[in-house]
């Protein structure tokens, strides 16, 4: 009997977030539905690792324990959005202001509840003025650095476990982000081309998703909020994932018994 099709993703929360926020389990994330997609022709065994404002330094420097140690047969690989922004507010900041992982007591709730709501605003308008302002001057990570991170990312995994590695651009922003952060589209655009150039220069085990061909339009419908995919968007990705991942593995590895065979 053939052992599970082992999948590790690692990203940003466009892995797993759903816009608007889901209100039932049917609205699932790519992440999610892989797993029902894929469980026709094999037994699937998925490691979803990605992490709210992750980044994808964060992805090579814990190659061991975050994808290594599952010794999986496909990585998916979603980064470059929060990479791509304008560093202007420090990044210990954006994570502290948009953290998820919220301690309870009085004074906790008292400065969650009053304090960061009347703060945000401020942070928010500084940070629309200097994108602006800035154009492309300056970015949560800069571009050559984002391409070295990646390249060392997606080599791991292709020297070490000769697994499918499949790469995951950015959506185009939307006008709601576009009005907070100026320029994004273009600085997305940066990104997506070093995505694209990593990605041919590893050949045929590596291969490319990108939302800008995937949808006929990135507006509203695909990326509500900008950044993150509707249900809908999360259905066609996860579509185009297990096409190339059945295609992989069929020429790689053997598909599932059936029972009794």
């Amino acid at each position: 009997m053939a052992r599970p099709l082992t999948i590790t993703i690692v990203g940003n929360s466009t892995v797993y977030t759903v816009a608007p926020r889901r209100t039932s389990r049917a609205e699932a994330p790519y992440s999610q539905l892989l797993i029902e997609m894929l469980q026709g022709p094999f037994e699937v065994r998925l490691q979803c690792q990605a992490q709210w404002f992750g980044m994808v330094d964060q992805a090579a420097d814990g190659y061991e324990s975050l994808i290594r140690a599952d010794q999986p047969d496909v990585v998916v690989i979603a980064y470059g959005i929060n990479e791509c922004m304008p560093r202007v507010v420090p990044n210990r900041l954006t994570d502290h202001l948009l953290d998820w992982n919220r301690r309870r007591g009085r004074v906790r709730d008292l400065y969650r509840g009053r304090f960061l709501p009347r703060v945000w605003p401020g942070v928010r308008w500084v940070q629309r003025k200097a994108a602006a302002r800035l154009g492309l001057r300056t970015w949560r990570m800069t571009p050559y650095r984002f391409e070295q991170e990646l390249r060392r990312l997606v080599g791991a995994v292709r020297e070490d476990l000769h697994a499918l590695v499949v790469v995951i651009a950015p959506a185009p922003p939307t006008e709601d982000i576009l009005w907070l952060l100026p320029h994004l589209d273009e600085r997305r655009d940066v990104y997506a081309r070093l995505i694209a150039r990593v990605v041919e220069s590893y050949g045929d085990g590596v291969r490319l998703v990108d939302p800008a061909t995937l949808f006929s339009e990135c507006d509203d419908a695909a990326v509500p909020d900008g950044i993150h995919f509707s249900a809908e968007a999360h259905q066609q990705v996860a579509k185009v994932l297990t096409s190339l991942i059945e295609e992989w593995a069929a020429a790689h590895r053997p598909l599932r018994s059936a029972p009794g065979s």
